[in-house]
């Protein structure tokens, strides 16, 4: 938005209170007065299928309030106008482990923005992400890049039962297997674990303890915890 130039109407919503409604008057009067520049701190995941469908949490701003003047935040993946509808989402600070993910036990006390699923894209390559409020992206400061990869395929696994306390070594044939540290996970049913890389047709799992026994549960290969 260029300086000086007024935020558009925002639509028909709920009743503000009148805290909130004291609020946006504030946003309104500052960014009439100064260009709004949208800075991105860190994406996750960065990476996602170019079958799509991956949702991206952004760390950055300004984003706490912002959804009194401007409501419908947008999401560029590259420069193939590939642009999906985002939300205000509550976050941690920082970026989550794989263990607090999994647990959910967080102070999600910041704003952040959250992609809709990503669009499909005929190639895997890196893009540039911007986020725009505005929903016209000449708020966008920066951009973090997103890498989109094949989607990984599994053909064989072997064993396919174990120990209900965990511990198996399962092999796991496939393609498009890509090394993405503590993101490239084995799950099995509900449960990830790290895999052991060794090539894009080859991964090892250790299996984690479940409590169903006696009945098979799914077996995924993810590359981005989703």
């Amino acid at each position: 938005m260029a300086s000086g130039s007024m935020p558009p109407p925002t639509s028909k919503t709920a009743a503000l209170s009148f805290e909130e409604q004291q609020r946006k008057q504030e946003l309104l009067n500052k960014y009439k007065h100064e260009p709004l520049a949208i800075t991105m701190d860190s994406i996750f995941p960065s990476q996602g299928p170019t079958s799509g469908e991956t949702r991206v949490l952004v760390r950055g701003g300004p984003f706490q309030d912002m959804h009194l003047i401007y409501p419908h935040p947008k999401c560029k993946f590259g420069k193939r106008d590939m642009i999906v509808n985002a939300v205000y989402a509550s976050c941690t600070a920082r970026p989550l482990s794989v263990e607090e993910v999994e647990g959910k036990k967080a102070n999600r006390d910041q704003i952040c923005i959250q992609c809709e699923n990503s669009p499909k894209h005929d190639k895997a390559e890196i893009v540039q992400l911007l986020v725009s409020l505005t929903g016209d992206f000449s708020d966008a400061a920066d951009g973090e890049a997103f890498r989109y990869y094949w989607e990984p395929e599994v053909h064989a696994i072997y064993p396919r039962y174990g120990v209900k306390d965990g511990g198996t070594t399962v092999e796991v044939w496939g393609k498009n297997f890509m090394n993405f540290g503590a993101h490239t996970r084995c799950g099995f049913g509900t449960k990830t674990v790290q895999a052991n890389y060794y090539n894009s047709t080859y991964l090892t799992c250790s299996a984690r303890p479940s409590d169903v026994v006696e009945k098979p549960i799914p077996f995924t290969v993810s590359m981005n915890q989703q």
